[in-house]
C-alpha cells in the first residue's frame, strides 16, 4: 500500500513539473514568435487578418455553400425520418389501447 502511494505522488508531482515546464516553454516560444512574426501594430494587424478572412471565405464560398446546402438535406432527412418512425410507434400504440 504503501508503496503504490508513493508512486500516485510521484506521478502527481511529475505531472505538475510537466504543465509548469510547458506553460514556460510555451511563453517563450510564443513571445519570440509573437515578435518576430508582428512587426505591425495592433489595427495593421487586425486589418490583415481580416482581409485573408474574407479572402479564404471568398475562394471557399462555393463550398462552404455545399456543405450548409448538404446539412439542411440531412436534417431535412432526419425529421422526416423521425416523423415516420413518431407515426408508426403512435400507430402501434393506439392499436394495442384499442
Amino acid at each position: 500500500m504503501f508503496f503504490r502511494r508513493e508512486n500516485r505522488e510521484q506521478k502527481k508531482s511529475r505531472k505538475r513539473d510537466l504543465l509548469l515546464t510547458g506553460l514556460v516553454v510555451g511563453g517563450a516560444v510564443g513571445s519570440v514568435l509573437g515578435l518576430a512574426l508582428a512587426p505591425k501594430s495592433g489595427k495593421e494587424n487586425r486589418e490583415a487578418a481580416k482581409e485573408k478572412g474574407e479572402e479564404i471565405l471568398e475562394k471557399h464560398r462555393g463550398t462552404l455553400f455545399e456543405v450548409v446546402a448538404l446539412i439542411f438535406r440531412i436534417i431535412r432527412f432526419v425529421f422526416r425520418l423521425f416523423g415516420r418512425v413518431y407515426g408508426a410507434a403512435k400507430n402501434k400504440m393506439e392499436e394495442r389501447i384499442d
